[in-house]
């Protein structure tokens, strides 16, 4: 007894040293590498940091709801059926709600239209995002519960990844249908009902390639195991890991990168949608493949448990993969690459937010499940879920005025040029297009009206192209410089 203890306070001590030693490091790695010289790196960097952000706080947040729906809703005691029909449901309900909201900001369901460019897209991208990897942490749950239930039936275990792909595809197809149809109800699809369907689909996208990615990896490490992880991704007590284990996880991600490449290369352009989404299934794969394998070293090589194990392995995945991006930077930018070669070597730089994001969500959870411990005001659950949103109610809104801007900065530059609004929501095409069949309309009924008079048409076409002039200019004055 003495000797746990004494363990025990061991973990503790470490745990307390590695976050003095690393936090203090990893503030200031973040502001060399959000202030670089390289404009590249400085984008790559605050586009990790967002997307590291969203994937920490949506999978948290996720987690914790799961657990008080499996306590609350579903019972400690209810039989695998019944847990994977709750938790099918609530993956279902993540969806719907991300539909409802996603309708809401864009005006579709009140009909009132904001005519600042700028905070709706911000607005649509925060709740897409983190709403997105919530539903994507509910989908992994309930295929990875089918899986475990299915687990003696080794084709079904085997081949639940293209069950997952084919499932939710088949959901998001019938969606995206269900979208199309409201949007052509009058036969004209608006700017804001082009939005809402755009950051659906992306949503739609983020879905598939955190459940598929998750599920493949569940597969590989019963492969290498044979034990089927937790649906949570923990390993399941008496799980014998080996250092070759380890090693053949952390080298798939090898393969994983070439099949990513490889993708890219071979699938025709009129694949597109369908390429995005094995991009994004293979780079959530290299990231779970590379975290896991982390998890297993820290616990299998270097005996840590708990919170020291956590936070080892966030700071240790963190400064690994900001390695890896400024590494694969400098390889692009060398002279002996061509353009196709250096596009697809920053195309790898996705993998590397989901894999910060993964290796803080596991400390911070690591850290709630302590903290539970020792206070004990509620049942665990409800603690973790209190938890996580004093979490999101802290970060959220720091990611949302300060970080997403940066990251949306190009986006919404390009963007605003094609949907400027006025305080209508027209786009500025669409008025231009009317205001000229009115210049038209008006040059014809001068010419009919006075056909000899040269002068007169010359001077009532200058001061038709100066109004139309002055219209635009407007427009941009009072709706694109918000961006």
């Amino acid at each position: 007894e003495l000797s746990a203890m004494a363990t025990i306070a061991m973990d503790v001590d470490l745990a307390l040293s590695m976050m003095l030693i690393g936090s203090v490091a990893f503030i200031l790695t973040l502001f060399y590498l959000l202030n670089a010289k390289d404009p590249d790196i400085k984008r790559f960097s605050w586009g990790v940091l967002s997307g590291s952000i969203c994937t920490f706080m949506g999978v948290r947040l996720g987690t914790a709801y799961n657990a008080c729906w499996s306590y609350y809703v579903v019972g400690p005691a209810a039989s695998p059926e019944s847990q994977i029909k709750a938790f099918g449901a609530l993956a279902i309900g993540w969806y719907l709600l991300l539909q409802f909201i996603l309708a809401y900001w864009c005006g579709l369901l009140t009909g009132k239209h904001t005519p600042d460019f700028k905070s709706l897209v911000l607005n649509l991208k925060c709740w897409a995002v983190m709403l997105g990897v919530v539903t994507g942490s509910s989908s992994m749950s309930f295929f990875s519960l089918v899986q475990d239930y299915e687990k003696s039936n080794w084709i079904i275990l085997y081949s639940m990844p293209l069950i997952t792909f084919l499932v939710l595809s088949v959901i998001y197809a019938i969606g995206d249908s269900i979208r199309h149809h409201l949007a052509t109800l009058d036969d004209h699809i608006d700017p804001f009902e082009e939005a809402f369907d755009r950051f659906s689909d992306e949503t739609e996208d983020v879905v598939i390639g955190l459940a598929v990615s998750h599920v493949i990896t569940q597969t590989l490490r019963f492969h290498l195991t044979g034990t089927l992880p937790a649906p949570t991704g923990a390993n399941r007590p008496g799980t014998e890991v080996e250092v070759r284990d380890i090693v053949s996880l952390a080298s798939s991600s090898l393969v994983y990168i070439v099949l990513f490449l490889a993708v890219e290369q071979c699938l025709p352009k009129s694949w597109s949608r369908l390429k995005k989404r094995f991009k994004m299934i293979l780079a959530n794969c290299v990231a779970f493949a590379l975290f896991y394998s982390f998890t297993w070293f820290a616990l299998i090589v270097l005996g840590l448990q708990g919170p020291s194990q956590g936070l080892l392995v966030a700071l240790g995945v963190t400064w690994g993969g900001f390695a890896a991006m400024v590494l694969l930077d400098k390889l692009a930018d060398l002279e002996c690459t061509g353009p196709v070669f250096d596009q697809n070597l920053r195309m790898l730089v996705m993998p590397i937010a989901t894999l910060i994001g993964f290796g803080w969500k596991g400390a911070f959870a690591d850290a709630g499940v302590t903290i539970v411990q020792k206070v004990t005001l509620f049942p665990a659950p409800l603690e973790q879920a209190i938890l996580a949103m004093i979490l999101l109610l802290v970060i959220l809104p720091a990611w949302r005025w300060y970080i997403l801007p940066k990251v949306m900065y190009d986006y919404l530059k390009h963007a605003k040029k094609k949907t400027l609004l006025d305080a209508e929501g027209r786009t500025l095409e669409v008025i231009l297009d009317e205001e000229l069949d009115k210049c038209l309309d008006k040059l014809e009924s001068i010419v009919v009206s006075y056909p000899s008079e040269r002068h007169t048409h010359h001077k009532a076409i200058v001061l038709e192209l100066e109004r139309l002039r002055k219209i635009s200019e407007n427009i941009v004055q009072d709706a694109g410089l918000k961006c």
